[in-house]
């Protein structure tokens, strides 16, 4: 009996390791929450403030992953207003300094009088029509400048919901060594089902929407942005990849090129100057960035914003 005790209390005791090992070294037991919302799918729960994989994410009081601000714009201010998904959001594991939302404010700010505040309401997997859903509820918050983030995939995705598992919990899991083994063990074992990755997913190619009724949103989207009396930008970042390099997809960027010629819209289209650099420097996966890649397309929305001012 004694034998058996001692192997149990060994147990709990590496159990116990095992268990402050994932908290403090991973983040894990302590997911980004999600909540659902009839009108743009889902956002981050308010307020939280998470060191997850060894990057800070900080949500707001308005379930935004940027720093907190007033409702009411102060005097003397300019706002700019990100909505996007995953790519704009940042995976988790691209720490709260390095994404293009918050690098866009800082370099702002540099040598002016004029406060810059950048808002990033961007949500892992959302769909353009998410975001159409999210401006339409929820406003543009007295943004002087609306930067609308879309990527290859979402020229043809749906839109997206959750059901509060896997990569978009409602709740925390009981404890870390419960999200280690059933969000990132047992599916990659093949022994539990695989669940989306933190950064959502593109969509489904079986329920693909046509980019017309893609670029009617985006058109949508603009239309309540300057009726607002705000600035539209349009940012676009490319998938790279085998699976991206397909008629289908190319024929999606031609289209949205072509319309925001015609309808003169402010396309920030950052095509060459990622795929121009080294892959591996500035993705993480052909679609999600690397902070390399977090800066190049800060760098080309800062050119933007400033032959706007000065």
């Amino acid at each position: 009996m004694k034998k058996i005790a001692k192997v149990l209390l060994g147990l709990c005791a590496l159990l116990l390791v095992l268990e402050i090992g994932l908290r403090l070294g991973l983040g894990l037991g302590n997911p980004i929450l999600f909540e659902p919302n009839v009108n743009y799918g889902y956002l981050p729960v308010p307020s939280q403030d998470v060191r997850r994989f060894g990057s800070h994410v900080v949500i707001n009081h308005a379930g935004m992953r940027s720093a907190e601000f007033t409702d009411a714009k102060p005097d003397r201010t300019r706002r700019i207003l990100f909505v996007g998904d995953s790519v704009s959001f940042g995976p988790t594991y691209v720490g709260q300094d390095d994404i293009f939302p918050t690098l866009v404010g800082v370099e702002m700010n540099r040598g002016t009088a004029t406060r810059w505040e950048s808002l990033n309401a961007s949500a892992p997997g959302w769909a353009i029509s998410n975001e159409l859903g999210f401006i339409k509820s929820r406003g543009t918050f007295g943004a002087d400048v609306v930067v609308l983030v879309i990527n290859t995939g979402d020229l043809a995705q749906p839109f997206s919901v959750v059901d509060g598992t896997g990569s978009f919990p409602y709740r925390r899991p009981p404890l870390a060594l419960h999200e280690a083994l059933f969000r990132y063990a047992l599916p990659r074992l093949g022994l539990a089902p695989r669940t989306a990755a933190d950064h959502g997913s593109t969509g489904d190619a079986t329920d693909a929407l046509p980019v017309s009724a893609v670029l009617e949103s985006i058109a949508q989207f603009r239309s309540i942005v300057e009726r607002a009396g705000a600035r539209f930008i349009l940012v676009y970042t490319p998938a790279v990849g085998g699976e991206w390099n397909q008629p289908n997809w190319t024929a999606a960027h031609s289209s949205m090129g072509e319309w925001a010629r015609q309808t003169h819209c402010n396309l920030v289209d950052v095509s060459s100057v990622l795929e121009s650099a080294e892959a591996g420097r500035v993705y993480f996966d052909g679609i999600h960035l690397r902070p390399a890649g977090h800066a190049i397309v800060a760098k080309e929305v800062i050119s933007k914003l400033k032959s706007f001012y000065y």
